[in-house]
């Protein structure tokens, strides 16, 4: 009995948050507005939530997990370093870090804070 090897050729559509360059031209844009969570990742994979953060334009306002206000200040955005800078408010004061990445095919947008620490905003949890 012979066999029949049947090759077929499909056209799929990839939109561009699933695409490198798409997640690049993201990363230029900058974080976007919305909430993003605090999350520690201290001894194990479980993260703490220890409040969570606002962007909005240039500016930020920072919760703990009661929604009570802590501060609020400013920031502005590096394409090229792909990085906030706090300008003002509570996140300078305590010297935070700003790398910002795109993960998740465009889905989760992370600020690092610190080496523990990281802002993240994704749109599964929306």
């Amino acid at each position: 009995m012979k066999r029949l090897l049947i090759l077929a050729t499909f056209q799929v559509f990839i939109p561009a948050a699933f695409c490198q360059h798409g997640n690049k031209d993201a990363a230029n844009a900058g974080p976007r507005s919305g909430s993003y969570t605090i999350l520690s990742y201290g001894h194990n994979n479980a993260p703490t939530r220890l409040g969570y953060f606002t962007l909005s334009a240039s500016t930020y306002a920072y919760y703990d997990m009661g929604k009570k206000l802590i501060g609020r200040g400013t920031y502005t955005y590096s394409a090229t370093d792909k990085a906030l800078t706090w300008t003002s408010g509570p996140f300078k004061d305590s010297n935070s870090g700003g790398n910002f990445e795109i993960d998740h095919a465009g889905k989760t947008h992370t600020i690092r804070l610190n080496s523990t620490t990281i802002g993240s905003n994704s749109t599964d949890s929306n």
